[in-house]
């Protein structure tokens, strides 16, 4: 999951921008994998940190979520069900499949006429 923004900033010239689109197209087209853009606008929950949710098979479900000044790793179930739930809903808002793969298509054409 990435954000809008996040594809229209750029921290390079447009070919590495180009080449950055290009590998997520890759990566949306494939069949096991699934990768989801939050357009810009209205989400149903809030985040303003990244994390990541683990099944890690000893030592159960993880969610590790990064801030500023490091990473925090949950384990509490309650703590993970929430994360779950957000992601869940987050996913649902994005952009996925071949509805990301079109905005990933407009957003390079954008780059290009640049």
């Amino acid at each position: 999951m990435i954000g809008e923004a996040a594809l229209r900033w750029w921290p390079g010239p447009a070919p590495v921008m180009l080449g950055q689109l290009d590998r997520l197209t890759t990566i949306a087209a494939l069949p096991n994998a699934t990768l989801g853009v939050l357009r810009f606008g209205e989400v149903p929950v809030w985040h303003t940190h990244h994390f990541t949710l683990y099944d890690d098979r000893q030592g159960g479900p993880l969610v590790h979520v990064e801030r500023l000044m490091g990473g925090t790793n949950l384990r509490d179930p309650e703590d993970v069900a929430r994360y779950t739930e957000a992601f869940k809903q987050l996913l649902e808002a994005a952009a996925t499949g071949t509805d990301v793969l079109a905005l990933l298509v407009r957003i390079a054409e954008e780059i290009r006429g640049a």
